[in-house]
């Protein structure tokens, strides 16, 4: 996949396809986030409770703020986009949520969402197979040459991703 931001700010993703044909997926269900590899933090634990509480020492996050948790085993509701509901020093609310067993210690992470960028979903582009857009509000604004951790969910097709890409702004 290749992240692009066209000139109305939008995300392309380009080349969604098989990786053993190569072939594209042109009915891919796709939602896109973008998060903020600058904020992000270990998840040592993640309450089989309603709602969860996520566990990371010093976190510095604030009531509101959106998240995406990834790779959380065992408590596989944790999992995806997030907002963040109450605070304390070492733990984080996911505002509606509900635990879905015990939680499996390993490589779960937390990643602040870009404001404005998280859960977007991405529709195909007409007459291109296997390309993708996904609208960003106005509001925000992705810069050039930055990298960002693009979170890629695919409903239909069982998919996630998570991978860093640089942003390419086209003119």
């Amino acid at each position: 996949m290749t992240l692009l931001a066209d000139n109305d700010n939008d995300v392309v993703i380009a080349n969604f396809g098989y990786s053993f044909s190569r072939d594209a997926i042109a009915d891919a269900q796709l939602s896109v986030t973008l998060g903020d590899p600058s904020r992000q933090g270990p998840v040592t634990n993640a309450t089989n409770a309603s709602p969860i509480v996520i566990t990371s020492s010093g976190h510095g996050l604030e009531p509101g703020q959106e998240v995406v948790i990834c790779r959380c085993e065992g408590n596989l509701a944790a999992n995806g986009v997030q907002t963040v509901s109450a605070v304390t020093t070492d733990t984080f609310t996911l505002g509606d949520s509900a635990g879905s067993g015990a939680f499996e210690p390993g490589k779960a992470y937390w990643i602040l969402a870009v404001p404005g960028a998280a859960g977007l979903v991405a529709e195909p582009v007409a007459g291109q197979p296997g390309v993708y857009r996904a609208v960003i509000p106005g509001t925000v604004r992705l810069i050039d040459g930055v990298k960002y951790l693009l979170v890629t969910d695919c409903a239909n097709y069982n998919f996630h991703s998570e991978r860093d890409e640089t942003v390419q702004v086209r003119r």
